[in-house]
């Protein structure tokens, strides 16, 4: 199984050097089956940056190729790329996209986002001509599963996502004030910055907590339809300054805006608690300094992100071993029907030969009929041999 992943991810990189790939990585796909000349899938979440190959030869060799192909279209020194990713070979890389796409890798484990984002990953290597037969049974599978898990266990049950997990923090940060009793989201302002699924997410957490006061921009001229399936207000590039300076909470779930929020653009605002999704920032880190901003990031995220017991992760891996071991199945038997088409046309082609001997040896001395006779002997033979080669296939195809 010719299959290799690089992973970049919150697990072993600096989502910064994460940050980078993804956004220098626009035709990385269409680079990488050009120059490999096989199936590719680039999958690009919040915490995570990943490659996953069909090779036609040497694993290793193709991964070297991939290293060099990802440095220079993003732009980076080899050994810094080479240094960023964790490399899956084989049976290890579709351990490891199951394990991706049902939460197990998340930086929230558990959440739900991640099949979507696989999901989207697959339609995109189909759209832009990069996707190859395993890579489609690979993925199809895994999400598949991932849906399982999702049924089967209590992985998902309190819906934890990097949103959720920031709106709690942020709940336990938000200063009391007279207007608003206690802690959490209630009577408490929020501008959203973006209108893409995490940012659907973020809106129904806030709702989900009470919130009703929420507000979004986006740079893409998005808002509108985002608005008015939410019944939110938008607001615009003349109101965003106004807006930024007012509100309680600011919410980045975009990430391709550049930094909206600066400490120039907060200045004279109330206390405030300040929420990057993004991988790419929208908030510049420097708002921090503020003593009256609470910024909470990523990383916050994943040092807030919540323990799980052991029971559903272990449901969950015994239905992934189960998926992996379908999977395994299906491609054992695809192969073994490529194989046989294989040895059928070939003894085709041997008869062809032998009744193309047979005439130049013995044409001008045996009538037509006598050929066809010797050829017969001949087509029962390699169809004996043939039985005899299927029937090795089929029982090595099941041990």
């Amino acid at each position: 199984m010719n299959l290799v992943a690089l992973s970049a991810s919150h697990r072993s990189t600096d989502l910064e050097l994460v940050a980078c790939l993804s956004h220098r990585a626009a035709g990385l796909d269409r680079a990488l089956a050009a120059r490999l000349g096989t199936g590719v899938i680039v999958l690009a979440t919040c915490n995570r940056f990943e490659i996953y190959l069909e090779t036609r030869g040497d694993r290793m060799a193709a991964r070297s190729q991939a290293l060099g192909v990802i440095a220079g279209e993003c732009l980076m020194d080899e050994a810094s790329v080479a240094a960023a990713f964790s490399t899956f070979e084989g049976q290890a890389a579709v351990e490891h996209l199951f394990s991706v796409a049902s939460g197990l890798e998340s930086m929230v484990i558990g959440e739900r986002e991640v099949t979507r984002q696989v999901s989207r990953a697959l339609e995109a290597s189909r759209a832009v001509g990069t996707l190859s037969a395993t890579l489609d049974r690979l993925f199809q599978d895994a999400i598949r599963v991932a849906r399982e898990v999702d049924a089967e266990t209590g992985l998902r049950e309190h819906g934890r996502s990097v949103a959720t997990v920031g709106l709690d923090v942020a709940a336990d940060a938000l200063p009391s004030r007279p207007a608003v009793p206690g802690r959490g989201f209630s009577g408490r302002s929020v501008l959203l910055i973006g209108t893409g699924n995490y940012a659907a997410l973020t809106y129904a957490a806030l709702r989900a907590r009470g919130c009703t006061d929420i507000a979004v921009y986006s740079h893409t001229g998005r808002a509108r339809h985002f608005a008015r399936e939410r019944q939110v207000e938008i607001v615009g590039r003349s109101e965003l300054a106004a807006t930024l300076r007012r509100v309680d909470v600011i919410v980045s779930c975009s990430g391709r805006s550049g930094r909206i929020v600066t400490p120039e653009t907060l200045r004279g605002a109330q206390a405030q608690v300040l929420i990057d999704l993004s991988l790419e920032r929208d908030i510049d880190p420097a708002c921090a300094q503020n003593p009256r901003v609470r910024l909470i990031d990523l990383d916050t995220v994943r040092t807030h992100a919540p323990e799980l017991g052991e029971a559903p992760v272990l449901s969950a891996r015994l239905i992934i071993e189960a998926g992996i071991g379908r999977f395994r199945a299906r491609l054992d038997e695809r192969l073994l029907a490529s194989t046989l088409a294989d040895e059928v046309a070939r003894a085709e082609q041997d008869i062809a030969r032998e009744r193309s001997a047979l005439l130049d040896a013995f044409g001008e001395f045996l009538d037509p009929a006598e050929i066809e006779y010797l050829v017969r002997k001949v087509r029962l033979e390699r169809k004996r041999d043939l039985h005899a080669r299927i029937t090795r296939l089929k029982a090595a195809a099941h041990t």
